[in-house]
């Protein structure tokens, strides 16, 4: 058999093994299926919420709409939509092989952090947006700490994986979350805080992230008797609705700038 047929021989069982991993995760109910529901609907979601939303209904209800806004917002829709997408093709195929299932776990684990990076530059700019400096500082310590992150997502030893991902997760998010309030609290005061951003949607945000947590380094449904489908399912469901809480937060932000005393004064759409 010549090299050529070997390689088209190839191509067409790998093809194959997919289109039979990914009928099974359609056609076979498990205990991804739920995830497989919930990652698919927001993925249209965002993807619609990314192509028509600022477009649409910002810029025309909000005039004075500057591009450093636009491009904020549709960063973070991006990146949701990144994020949720990658996830479902996780979920999708990882029942082809354990190999393919490492493949993708690690993808997947890219978006999300990708995700978690895209969250905190959002939310960095509507805090710091006054002060050039402290947005610099903090923005170039969130791609640091991606850059520390994704090289150990790469390091470590695939047969302690799932406890490595969770807890390298845990410390990612906490950091992501204490720095910058740290420092908004020490430059800036609670109440300065409040004049820039939604305080208690973004409590609200954070105790979401922390339930997450909760729920996916302690499984704690699994202890509770629950199957994995509960802890796989709750994990998503919480994670998606602190999605869009965040992207709330960022709405919330965005106007509470425009009637604050900071205008901003970069240049904006309004003619």
């Amino acid at each position: 058999m010549s090299t050529e047929l070997k390689a088209d021989k190839c191509a067409i069982n790998y093809t194959n093994s997919y289109l039979k991993s990914l009928q099974r995760s359609l056609t076979v109910r498990t205990d991804d299926t739920i995830v497989l529901c919930l990652t698919a609907l927001t993925s249209f979601v965002y993807f619609f919420l990314l192509i028509s939303f600022t477009d649409l209904y910002l810029i025309p209800k909000y005039h004075s709409t500057t591009m450093t806004d636009y491009i904020i917002l549709n960063l973070y829709l991006a990146s949701a939509f990144q994020a949720s997408f990658l996830n479902w093709i996780y979920h999708m195929f990882k029942s082809h092989s354990s190999k393919k299932a490492t493949q993708w776990k690690n993808i997947n684990l890219y978006g999300m952090v990708t995700y978690l990076v895209s969250s905190a530059i959002s939310l960095l700019y509507y805090g710091f947006y006054d002060n050039v400096f402290y947005f610099k500082l903090l923005t170039i310590s969130t791609f640091l700490l991606n850059l520390i992150m994704v090289i150990l997502i790469n390091l470590h030893d695939d047969k302690h994986q799932t406890q490595s991902y969770r807890l390298l997760l845990a410390i990612f998010i906490t950091v992501l979350i204490v720095m910058p309030l740290s420092v908004s609290y020490w430059q800036f005061g609670i109440q300065k805080i409040q004049t820039k951003i939604d305080f208690p949607l973004l409590l609200i945000e954070i105790i979401g992230y922390i339930i997450s947590g909760v729920l996916y380094i302690n499984r704690v449904p699994e202890r509770l008797g629950l199957s994995r489908s509960c802890v796989t399912a709750g994990y998503y469901t919480v994670i998606i609705i602190t999605s869009f809480i965040h992207f709330k937060v960022l709405l919330n932000s965005f106007v509470m700038m425009r009637i604050g005393l900071n205008k901003p004064t970069l240049i904006n759409f309004d003619s």
